[in-house]
């Protein structure tokens, strides 16, 4: 500031000495020195003008430098809708914002209230009863009338609800169990839990479904929610459902950002990816390669199609289109996959491959790509996913002796289960 003054005193010198070097008729000194204060009353609101500028510029990068040192909390979706409102409400539609509730909330889980379900003589049958606490179920004939709790239930509905109880195992560390059962949207039923078909009770947790620990506890629960602390068989800080800051992150900075009138209110947002960072963040909860063991990566067996970053990241597609092809170039974050209709998402294809410079398909250039090179596969009851490995298909060959396209290097072989 001190400096700012000096320069101020330096330029009024220098005006006087220009302007009023001129000599002034006799008796005209009183003029010379009104002028003089007239000049400098000029030069100095001019100059703290400026400086009030500079200062006020200088305060809110001082708090912007300061606020990007603090720790962002998350504030809700709730006041994410004060100033995207449009986007919220489409969000709260979809299948992201309904994956997480009590047994007691879900509507899914409460269909069991006062059901039995007979599964074979090694299980037995299942009595389900409700209570104030939600959802719970016991094997008579094995049990007793000891009851085992099932505490919430995962999955958005749209194809399947699973449900979980967590407990602490001998060492006191949480465990969570994987209900043997799961709703199917598809023909409205309880069905076997993806995964549990072969499995065998040793012990008496077994019985009620299939047990997984950390880090798996907190991977599970993590991805059908914002944010949460599993603490015992209890979730803290509890932020049920896939919401906004899940994936932009914990909004608190950005919210005091805007509220200031900051103008790049991304510094304190997760809004901006590559194309392969965001495939990556999906893959947190979808799958990246890097957590398929490297065998089942390469053999690519058909179970691997339910975590398309898996495929995606592998695809021609992507390693040719120059950071240009990311999940959202297909999919609205923010709403579910009906929401673009099949000519919609052929004419996304079509897009890149009418271009002079990119391959055309010699069989339907104008049409079926999904059909050829992403084709559904059914893996359990009512569930198919698309294959994201977007490539000509070595099945689609109906000659052996046929030239067929070589594999990526870091995947190859034909599905296998």
């Amino acid at each position: 500031m001190s400096s700012g003054i000096e320069l101020g005193v330096r330029l009024f010198k220098l005006i006087e000495k220009r302007v009023f070097a001129a000599r002034f008729p006799p008796g005209r000194d009183l003029l010379r020195f009104l002028l003089s204060i007239i000049l400098f009353c000029f030069v100095a609101a001019a100059f703290l003008g400026c400086q009030t500028k500079e200062d006020d510029q200088s305060q809110r990068k001082s708090k912007a430098k300061k606020n990007s040192k603090q720790v962002a909390t998350y504030v809700g979706h709730q006041k994410c809708a004060e100033c995207h409102s449009d986007i919220v409400e489409t969000h709260l539609n979809s299948p992201h914002a309904n994956t997480f509730a009590t047994t007691k909330e879900s509507e899914v889980a409460q269909r069991l209230c006062r059901k039995q379900i007979e599964l074979d003589e090694v299980y037995g049958t299942y009595h389900y009863q409700c209570d104030e606490a939600g959802v719970t179920v016991s094997i008579p004939e094995k049990f007793g009338g000891k009851l085992f709790p099932l505490d919430y239930a995962l999955g958005s509905g749209k194809h399947a609800t699973t449900l979980i109880t967590l407990m602490l195992d001998a060492q006191q560390e949480t465990i969570n169990v994987e209900h043997r059962l799961t709703w199917y949207a598809e023909d409205e039923t309880w069905d076997i839990t993806p995964g549990q078909e072969n499995d065998f009770p040793t012990q008496p947790g077994d019985y009620f479904g299939h047990t997984f620990r950390q880090p798996n506890v907190d991977r599970c629960i993590g991805c059908h929610t914002t944010t949460v602390d599993v603490v015992g068989r209890k979730l803290e800080n509890l932020y049920a459902n896939v919401q906004c800051e899940a994936c932009h992150g914990p909004g608190s900075l950005h919210v005091a950002a805007a509220e200031r009138g900051d103008e790049d209110l991304h510094l304190f947002l997760k809004s901006r990816w590559s194309a392969e960072a965001q495939i990556k963040m999906c893959g947190e909860c979808h799958r990246n390669p890097d957590s398929i063991e490297p065998d089942r990566l390469k053999r690519y067996p058909n179970s691997l199609v339910r975590f398309q970053p898996v495929g995606l990241l592998q695809s021609p597609c992507f390693l040719k289109s120059n950071g240009a092809l990311s999940c959202t170039t297909c999919h609205d974050s923010h709403t579910g996959i009906e929401s673009r209709s099949h000519e919609q998402q052929i004419q996304t294809c079509l897009s890149c491959h009418q271009d002079a410079n990119q391959v055309h398909c010699p069989v339907s250039p104008a049409g079926n790509c999904i059909e050829c090179h992403m084709p559904a596969i059914d893996l359990v009851k009512g569930l198919q996913f698309h294959d994201h490995w977007i490539r000509v298909r070595r099945d689609q060959y109906d000659s052996p002796t046929e030239a067929r396209p070589q594999p990526s290097k870091s995947i190859g072989g034909e599905d296998d289960d």
